[in-house]
């Protein structure tokens, strides 16, 4: 019982840390797993997803090191990978992919990791630093752990059907959208408004370079 009462409160009190009892044995693993199921229904919240938002790493490894599966959700469909990238947590990103993260996991808006890494990235995702128990986000690291992953999409739209590419392009970044064009992305894609990244650029470089694949 006392290990259990440890284990609780873990959970409620921001799941910091590792020191736990589920280190020990495959007994304690489970029972972990099982307090998990039992929080995440009561308190409507997710341990895991919490805990990388809040760029706890140890308590990311023991939860999915007990059996947490690593691409589980919460109640906004967003996944542990996701918050790791809104949050600019590069050390979370990688050990989450490592163990099996889905890169191309889309969440209830129709939002994926890539282009949650390009809007922290390019600045233009919501200011969560005050969520950060410490430190400033690295949000040029977790792109780049993404961009390594062999099985990300380069051409997976946004809920505005804008491509990676074309995002980069329109912030005039001629640097991504080179290195994009190399790994493969595709210059044809047209947006939801008819717009290629040839139309959504006014850097003559770029426009160089996209006409350079094809790009119109």
């Amino acid at each position: 019982m006392e290990q259990l009462d440890h284990l609780f409160h873990w959970l409620r009190s921001g799941y910091q840390g590792c020191d736990l009892p589920a280190q020990k044995g495959i007994a304690m693993r489970r029972m972990l797993f099982l307090l998990f199921v039992s929080f995440s229904a009561v308190a409507q919240a997710h341990p895991l997803v919490d805990a990388a938002e809040r760029g706890d790493l140890a308590a990311v490894r023991c939860l999915v090191e007990s059996g947490v599966p690593v691409d589980s959700k919460n109640e906004f469909g967003e996944t542990a990978l996701k918050e790791a990238c809104d949050e600019g947590y590069p050390a979370i990103a990688d050990y989450l992919l490592k163990n099996g993260a889905d890169v191309n996991e889309v969440d209830d808006k129709g939002e994926n990791v890539f282009h949650e890494a390009i809007e922290e990235f390019l600045g233009q995702g919501k200011d969560y630093t005050h969520r950060r128990a410490s430190g400033t986000p690295d949000n040029k690291g977790v792109l780049e752990i993404i961009l390594k992953q062999p099985r990300l999409d380069l051409n997976t739209p946004d809920v505005y059907g804008r491509t990676p590419l074309m995002r980069f392009a329109a912030a005039n970044n001629a640097e991504y959208v080179s290195r994009l064009l190399a790994l493969g992305a595709s210059p044809g894609e047209v947006d939801r408004a008819g717009r290629t990244a040839m139309e959504r650029t006014t850097d003559p470089t770029i426009q160089k370079l996209l006409k350079a694949r094809g790009g119109m």
